[in-house]
């Protein structure tokens, strides 16, 4: 088993592009999934429903992509569950149903934490910066406009 160092590069053009693309539309689609948890709450009118907190969303992965992933979110210092899960995907990935070019269908159930979690850590893998947080830490410390 090979461990990721500092001089080996994280990011592969191609393959984690694509994966890259794959978990942004996963994060924007992930209202659309399906109900995999629900919640009960009160609701305005006082009554007990059934809230969805958890989704199940089906992704036609390929297994280097998954690879990769696994290698990035070790590499990134993601939550350990987070990559135990994702560990798990890849084993259960053989199993899976085929579809054309090699591809193979998972379903992910994931919270949604966890899927800004991946794509945050992609980013990083990525060198890509987060446009919010350079900004705060620019202006940390410095007087604004109506700031006395």
């Amino acid at each position: 088993m090979s461990t990721t160092t500092t001089d080996q590069p994280l990011w592969f053009a191609g393959v984690c592009d694509s994966l890259y693309r794959k978990v942004a539309l996963w994060r924007d689609n992930y209202e659309r999934g399906d109900v995999s948890r629900t919640r009960q709450m009160l609701n305005a009118e006082a009554q007990v429903v059934n809230v969805p907190v958890q989704r199940a969303m089906k992704i036609p992965w390929h297994p280097r992509e998954v690879d990769h992933l696994v290698r990035i979110l070790k590499a990134t210092a993601a939550q350990v569950s987070l990559v135990e899960d994702m560990e798990k995907v890849r084993a259960g990935l053989r199993h899976a149903p085929a579809a054309a070019g090699g591809l193979r269908i998972a379903t992910m159930v994931f919270w949604r934490a966890d899927v800004l979690e991946i794509l945050r850590c992609l980013d990083k893998a990525k060198g890509a910066k987060n446009e919010i947080e350079e900004f705060v830490r620019s202006k940390a410390g410095k007087t604004g406009l109506f700031q006395v």
